[in-house]
């Protein structure tokens, strides 16, 4: 009996890479569908019927992960196989890309190679029991391992470097060897890792070797304290930590609950927030997502205090926002070491900055990009920052503390001005160098960086207000900015572009999105502020 070739459907946007790549098919016994256009690969699968769809991540009108995305809509294509391929894989698109549901990732040009690969994916899909196909937790991380077995990876696998909920996973020549995500180690931290489709995702090659548990203490610059808020409703663990905490060097404000810890964070220039997350009137879970809501305080690190310990609680404290969790013991010596921890690398910028030392790599994300700008203007710094995230390049230049010159460059789009600052006032995963000049000999031009900072999340906050008030509850209140929409549709989770689909597409009224995308309020919400600071949505 002759055995059917297996199908294989090609989509690509490039006539000629579709030609020479199903030359190669076809050389290697497949049954092959090209496909130009892929709005049509939908249809297209219901009629041929693939065996595994190979796709190019980055195309006009539609991509890759989009293309995924509407097979997974459909019960005829839900469960067909799809790869997808680019020049270059960034760590956070190949991170959005599995977690998409992709069963390989592979890097252009394709070449013979490539067809091998092909045929021991489909050996080892045929192999899978049928309860197994299904993209639980096991399959993504076996697709995962498989992939950079095969690559050959040899470094570390960085989530949301640099917070003390980091999580990393080194790979030795293609194969796993460690993985910690909190108090979470091997393989249970690296499925933790992959439920986390918001991440900032970073690649260090050829480090492999796993992280200390004990960072060196940063010393305070000269002449500057660390300052603290705690906030408990208990007096007698307020006053004891307080003395700790001053004796350590910090400077400490108090509050009794959440909401009076709310309303001092927006008023002090903090580097740290401890709260306690049993309390009345506002609890800690309700304020660690108020401050995380506010522009002006979201970059603040948090540190929360609970009588349990949990490290199911530990992982929903660092997916509301928090920095680091601690089990209230009534020692105070592992909270004041893990406060210092919280503040050391504001510590050693500050420094840095004060003495007019370069910095070669910052990890924006580690201090926050407002009290980097705050601290250029506060100590009337002449330099130049440059700085790239998945988004775009920023590059802002500061005059004796002043605004002298800002720009961003996000795909083709150039921004100036109060647009691009927001942008970087924004950015996730930014990565930095900072430079310094000498003063030009002309006397500084207004504004200060510090006014423009407060100018821009004031009018960013208000954007925000009015999408997610009562103006909104129909549609067409705002207007989708198309070409950032796409850049958002290539490096946005897998929460965040449904989301945009439904709002740009679709046309869900925004009070029915909850319902619509199966998301709870808080998540939708967060992800139209999102859309909104990344000037994708623009009010009408």
């Amino acid at each position: 009996m002759t055995t059917q070739p297996k199908r294989v459907m090609l989509i690509d946007d490039d006539a000629t890479v579709l030609g020479v790549v199903g030359d190669l098919l076809h050389a290697g016994g497949y049954a092959v569908q090209l496909l130009l256009y892929p709005t049509l690969a939908v249809p297209t699968a219901k009629t041929f019927r693939p065996d595994v769809v190979l796709a190019d991540l980055h195309m006009p009108v539609m991509t890759g992960r989009e293309v995924l995305h509407s097979f997974k809509a459909f019960d005829e294509t839900r469960d067909v196989p799809v790869v997808l391929f680019t020049s270059t894989w960034t760590p956070g698109e190949m991170m959005r890309s599995f977690l998409a549901g992709a069963v390989d990732l592979w890097t252009k040009p394709l070449v013979p190679d490539h067809v091998d690969r092909l045929g021991e994916l489909l050996t080892a899909i045929d192999e899978l029991p049928q309860s197994k196909r299904a993209l639980g937790r096991e399959r993504l991380r076996s697709m995962f391992l498989r992939y950079h077995a095969q690559e050959k990876s040899h470094g570390t696998l960085l989530l949301n470097p640099g917070t003390p909920f980091e999580g990393r996973v080194i790979l030795d020549k293609g194969q796993f060897s460690f993985a910690r995500l909190g108090p979470i180690y091997g393989e249970p931290a690296l499925d933790e890792m992959l439920t986390l489709d918001d991440g900032v995702w970073r690649w260090d090659a050829d480090v492999i070797v796993p992280p200390s548990n004990e960072p060196p203490p940063a010393t305070a610059a000269a002449g500057y304290v660390p300052k603290v808020l705690l906030v408990d409703d208990d007096a007698a663990v307020r006053k004891l930590v307080t003395k700790q905490l001053e004796r350590a060097g910090f400077k400490v404000e108090t509050a009794e609950h959440g909401e009076d810890g709310q309303r001092k964070a927006l008023t002090l220039d903090l580097d740290a927030v401890i709260a306690d997350l049993n309390m009345p009137v506002l609890d800690g879970w309700g304020m660690l997502r108020a401050l995380k809501a506010e522009l002006r305080t979201r970059e603040i690190p948090v540190l929360v205090l609970s009588a349990h310990d949990d490290y199911r609680e530990t992982l929903a404290a660092a997916r509301a926002g928090a920095h680091d969790y601690l089990r209230k013991t009534g020692h105070s010596d592992e909270l004041v070491k893990r406060v210092k921890q919280l503040t050391a690398a504001r510590v050693r910028v500050r420094e840095l900055l004060e003495k007019a030392k370069p910095i070669k790599r910052l990890e924006v994300s580690l201090v926050g990009a407002q009290w980097l700008m705050r601290t250029l203007s506060e100590l009337d710094c002449t330099a130049v920052v440059d700085a790239e995230d998945d988004w775009g390049n920023y590059r802002i230049r500061v005059d004796r503390g002043q605004l002298r010159e800002v720009t961003a460059q996000a795909d083709a789009k150039q921004l100036s001005g109060q647009h691009a600052l927001t942008a970087f006032l924004v950015s996730r995963g930014a990565m930095a160098h900072v430079s310094f000049e000498m003063p030009p000999p002309s006397e500084p031009a207004p504004p200060w960086l510090s006014e423009s900072i407060d100018e821009a999340l004031r009018h960013l906050q208000a954007m925000e207000a009015r999408v997610l008030g009562d103006r909104l509850a129909k549609v067409g209140g705002f207007t989708v900015d198309a070409e950032l929409a796409g850049l958002f549709a290539r490096i946005g989770s897998e929460s965040e572009v449904a989301l945009l689909r439904a709002v740009a597409e679709e046309k869900v009224a925004p009070a029915a999105l909850a319902q619509h995308l199966g998301l709870d309020a808080e998540r939708v919400r967060e992800g139209l502020r999102e859309l909104v600071r990344r000037g994708v949505l623009r009010l009408s």
